[in-house]
């Protein structure tokens, strides 16, 4: 794919926002095992930096596949790798899954930073503003358990 020059002035932009965000405090987030991410997704999603590729119908930006080529070569270049995996995951798998299937889920904190979800349909849209994160939970094959709870 050919980038042009909206997707560089986007690259200029998530790069600011990303230093911004993630910079100041990342070696101790990566020290202490954790980060605050229900507040930089929020801050993200502020910003206009989740669900770039997801329909607008769903919340999303309807933007081409450059911008999330952008987005991931961006995340790449922060020295660590924890937010550019819990970010991918969240905006490459989660949402895009959320929006194709619709539903509804019932979200409830546990001790330390995990969740209990409980599934039912339909779903709630995906949430681009960073307002909800979802676990990636799937089958695995011939039926065999997941870790998803």
């Amino acid at each position: 794919m050919r980038l042009d020059r909206h997707h560089e002035l986007f690259r200029t932009s998530v790069r600011a926002v990303l230093e911004r965000l993630f910079l100041p405090e990342l070696e101790d987030w990566e020290k202490a095992g954790e980060m605050p991410t229900h507040e930089l997704y929020r801050s993200l999603g502020e910003e206009g930096l989740l669900g770039l590729t997801l329909p607008v119908d769903d919340g999303g930006l309807g933007l081409d596949l450059g911008y999330s080529h952008v987005w991931a070569r961006e995340l790449g270049r922060l020295p660590a790798g924890s937010p550019a995996m819990s970010l991918s995951v969240q905006t490459d798998i989660v949402l895009p899954l959320l929006a194709e299937e619709g539903g509804t889920a019932s979200v409830t904190p546990t001790s330390g930073p995990r969740y209990a979800v409980s599934w039912s349909r339909p779903w709630p849209p995906p949430s681009p503003a960073g307002a909800r994160t979802w676990p990636p939970c799937g089958r695995r094959p011939y039926g065999t358990p997941t870790d998803c709870g």
